[in-house]
């Protein structure tokens, strides 16, 4: 007996999923999710769209060496990308490179090719600072298109290393202002890497200086020591009832004018080394009489060096902006980022504006190496080997180095990337870097809520996940660059329980950088790929930019209307302007066959001349010339469920119809169970030079598929005309073989 079904398949928010699920029916993530998608998106309403192409932007300076790309977003108007590579910063906004007369504007950054995948930033403001091992820390800054600068950050009152406490290991300033020389005896701390160091030199004798008293005769010169803080006697004179309290500048009693002097410490600046016991600094807060006068064992190295090692981590928390290096962090004063000061109370405890020196220790006894840091309510650390939050012990007060806690939270660890900070929390790459992980802190419970974004995709990262880019709008998409060139999008709104994998494709292309920037239109977020690719037999890396979805309107105020606003070509350019057949600028794609999409309608490929050129077989106001991008789609076997539960995978099926639900769809194909392939439309114009025109509705295919104990849908298509799928409805006919 044959009974006849209709299966309907309704949303694909799920994505591609892992091939180990083909059989779990009963799970919500299979009737939602696809065995393959690829070069289609997984909208967030359920639907699939196709995944947009690219355009060429420009070639990178040197195409031999891969690049690095540094996001930078003052203003909703004043954005921009860098791109590093080949010794230079190049500028790109608005979706092109910012020129400087007819070259491309650029600016001379340190690093090599080879430290290029280790930067770390952050911005503020104007700013944005830059960490990498090996190097001192740089700020960029920029103040117009063309003008931007590269200087060393260099650190305020710190950071500091711990203290000596050897007192046979010593140092002796020559000065307590201006240029001064630096004695060691008992030890050899200087090397070149120590140039642009602060050093700390303490008092070597805290009873040198006698306490202020109130009501006391003071002669001028005399010293004075009042909560750390010492003072010099400008004039004789009574001392008046009220301690000196300021720490800047002079102040009068009464009777006596009080300068201060220093805070039983000073600090140096090397700028150049002698030998390994000899250096000479700048002082940049006066150094004690007693540090000059003879030896003094109790001073402090700098917390950064290239001997000690920079920093390689960084990210911002209320206001601070924080450094990481293995196991330790520092925080600068709240909003003034490169103060280190360690400030501390009139009753010695550290203030809440102090600087913040700190070492995570695992209950476990291993070293955590810090990757990533990000604020969700409080501060969330990735390390190698596990996640860590790190908050005041009083939810109530401010983080300062008098409350600071650090719990080890989880233990999914990080490979080392730029995490994404997204809806609220963040996303991170596992240690292994096939899993991706959402982190986010819940203020009820005082707990991570972490959760694997690969449960059920397992073989989505089998490139090794190694950058990531966050496009909130329109859609909004994780993009995952791996370590094989592979791109892979995933869908994700949390609180709708959105999690939809699907693959982004690019034929002859090997992305070796993704980055992401919110654009002046709100509504868009900029997504920029580095690619390798092989064009005319060599090895190109070009920059090309990923395009809006359709019929979402156009960055960059394309005004084509129907089909001819679709952008389904990748590495292409746009001609428009008067009826032409030859068309030029293709010189980045020589001797590759190209897709043209034509006047809103498919032209037959062409091969791009050495010359950059093709010649059309009609003239064209309006066309997209680039490689063809193809798009596929395969459903997980389709089962209709028993009226009283269960399913009916032990009976042949076949299927006579197929209705897609389609919005705003041209061209493609259909077959079923591996049948032959059905087009769903013409992608030539109805009418010669014609728009290709649109479908919207309820599209009937009659299918021709024997009867199989699986029905499986495949849709696809190697043209460049848009393609909405809302849904599938399946007639089948089941044959029951008892």
């Amino acid at each position: 007996m044959t009974v006849k079904a209709v299966i309907e398949k309704i949303t694909f928010t799920a994505g591609e999923v892992s091939p180990t699920l083909r059989a779990a029916i009963d799970l919500k993530r299979y009737q939602a999710g696809l065995a393959h998608c690829d070069n289609m998106t997984v909208l967030y309403e359920g639907a699939l769209s196709r995944s947009p192409g690219t355009r060429f932007v420009a070639e990178v300076k040197n195409e031999s060496e891969p690049s690095a790309a540094i996001p930078f977003r003052y203003t909703t108007g004043d954005y921009y990308m860098l791109a590093i590579n080949g010794g230079k910063a190049r500028v790109l906004r608005d979706g092109g490179v910012v020129m400087d007369g007819g070259n491309p504007f650029e600016f001379t950054v340190p690093w090599s090719a080879a430290d290029l995948e280790k930067l770390r930033y952050s911005q503020t403001a104007t700013s944005i600072t830059v960490v990498c091992p090996g190097y001192q820390p740089r700020v960029l800054t920029r103040s117009s298109h063309t003008n931007w600068n590269v200087t060393l950050y260099q650190s305020k009152k710190g950071p500091f290393d711990v203290q000596n406490l050897d007192q046979s290991k010593t140092l002796q300033a020559s000065a307590v202002t201006g240029t001064v020389a630096l004695t060691a005896a008992g030890h050899a701390p200087f090397s070149s890497d120590d140039i642009g160091t602060l050093w700390r030199l303490d008092e070597k004798d805290l009873s040198a200086v006698p306490y202020w008293r109130a009501s006391v005769n003071v002669a001028q010169g005399d010293q004075r020591r009042f909560q750390g803080r010492v003072y010099e006697a400008l004039n004789a004179g009574d001392s008046g009832p009220t301690a000196p309290t300021h720490e800047e500048g002079d102040w009068n009693s009464g009777a006596v004018t009080w300068r201060f002097l220093h805070k039983g410490y000073g600090l140096v600046r090397i700028t150049a080394i002698t030998n390994s016991q000899q250096a000479t600094g700048t002082v940049e807060a006066r150094l004690p009489d007693s540090v000059v006068a003879g030896p003094t064992w109790r001073w402090w190295p700098p917390a950064w060096s290239g001997v000690r090692g920079w920093p390689d981590a960084i990210w911002q928390y209320e206001g601070r902006l924080m450094f990481g290096r293995d196991d330790l962090f520092w925080g600068s004063v709240p909003n003034a980022h490169d103060d280190h000061e360690q400030k501390v109370e009139d009753d010695g405890v550290a203030a809440d504006d102090s600087a913040i020196a700190f070492r995570l220790r695992s209950p476990s006894g291993a070293r955590p190496k810090i990757e990533w840091g990000l604020a969700s309510h409080v501060q969330v650390l990735g390390a190698r080997d596990c996640e860590w939050v790190v908050r005041p012990r009083n939810a109530t007060q401010a983080l300062s180095p008098a409350n600071i806690r650090a719990d080890e939270e989880d233990d999914e660890g990080s490979a080392p990337h730029i995490a994404a900070r997204v809806a609220g929390g963040g996303i991170f790459i596992g240690r292994s870097r096939k899993r991706l992980h959402y982190v986010k802190f819940d203020p009820l419970t005082e707990k991570l809520m972490p959760e694997e974004l690969t449960a059920t995709a397992r073989h989505i990262l089998e490139g090794e996940a190694a950058w990531l880019a966050w496009q909130r709008d329109p859609n909004r998409v994780l993009w995952v660059g791996c370590l094989n060139g592979d791109l892979m999008g995933m869908t994700f709104m949390p609180k709708e329980q959105v999690i939809g994998w699907h693959r982004r494709t690019l034929k002859n292309g090997y992305v070796e950088r993704v980055a992401g920037i919110g654009a002046a239109d709100d509504a868009f977020s900029e997504i920029y790929l580095w690619v390798r690719r092989t064009i005319n037999g060599q090895t190109r890396r070009y920059i090309e930019y990923l395009m809006n979805w359709y019929p979402t309107a156009k960055p960059l105020e394309r005004t084509t209307s129907e089909g001819a606003a679709a952008w389904f070509l990748d590495c292409a350019i746009e001609y428009s302007g008067p009826p032409t057949s030859t068309i030029s600028g293709l010189s980045h794609l020589k001797g590759e066959e190209v897709g043209i999409f034509a006047d809103g309608a498919m032209h037959p490929r062409r091969t791009v001349s050495q010359t950059g050129s093709i010649t059309l077989e009609r003239p064209v106001s309006h066309a997209l010339i680039g490689i063809p991008q193809s798009w596929y789609v395969q459903t997980l076997p389709i089962e209709p469920l028993q009226p009283g539960g269960g399913s009916r995978r032990d009976q042949a099926k076949r299927a006579s119809r197929v209705i897609l639900h389609l919005l705003n769809s041209a061209g493609g194909w259909i077959r079923v169970n591996g049948s032959e392939k059905e087009a769903l439309f013409h992608t030539g114009a109805a009418d010669y030079g014609a728009a290709q025109k649109l479908f919207t509705g309820a599209l009937d295919v009659a299918v021709a598929a024997g009867p199989e104990k699986e029905l499986v849908v495949e849709i696809g298509g190697e043209d460049a005309l848009p393609f909405t799928l809302l849904g599938i409805t399946v007639s089948s006919h089941i044959e029951d073989e008892d």
